[in-house]
């Protein structure tokens, strides 16, 4: 049986922070809400253009540097997993994976709590089009993944993580401004 359930880094904007406490009284559970820390959320401008003419001139010149390098020689593409049963249980071990390699806490939280809750509640949603795991490839090696909930005002970053051994190529800051671009 349950006895608590914990929602992370939820945004003051979602729908659940008013939704889970009504839905808790109607079943006779308690309910309680603290801020350990804050989930970061941008508004993005209408185009890219104005997303990279937002920041300052040196990170401007480094992330276009950055997709330059990485897009002319590592002949780099990004893929967003279907709904195949069989990509997705090839896709999520790796991302899983990229997302263990973070340092510290993080690492340790996707090792203890994260991986066990993803593998049998991933493939359900990236199944039925509720969570986006899209990845990074360099050379066709997988270099940095993100997980992301498709929402009507645009993607939610859930969770990100790259291949340490690829960190030369800035995986992290090229796919994350590639989403940043699709979005």
């Amino acid at each position: 049986k349950w006895k608590n359930i914990t929602f992370h880094n939820v945004r003051d904007a979602s729908p659940c922070r008013a939704l889970v406490p009504e839905l808790a009284a109607a079943e006779g559970f308690a309910f309680e809400s603290r801020v350990y820390e804050s989930c970061p959320c941008i508004t993005l401008p209408k185009t890219f253009d104005e997303f990279l003419a937002s920041l300052d001139s040196h990170e401007r010149k480094e992330t276009r540097r950055k997709i330059n390098k990485a897009m002319t020689k590592g002949n780099a593409r990004i893929a967003r997993c279907g709904t195949d049963p069989a990509e997705i249980s090839q896709s999520l071990p790796v991302v899983l994976a990229m997302m263990e390699q973070a340092p510290g806490e993080k690492g340790e939280a996707v090792r203890k709590a994260i991986r066990p809750l993803l593998e049998k509640a991933a493939p359900e949603l990236i199944l039925n089009n509720l969570l986006w795991l899209t990845t990074f490839y360099i050379n066709d090696q997988p270099a940095a993944c993100t997980l992301q909930f498709p929402q009507t005002a645009g993607p939610e970053l859930y969770n990100c993580g790259f291949d340490n051994s690829l960190r030369e190529w800035s995986a992290g800051v090229v796919l994350t401004a590639q989403i940043i671009q699709q979005a």
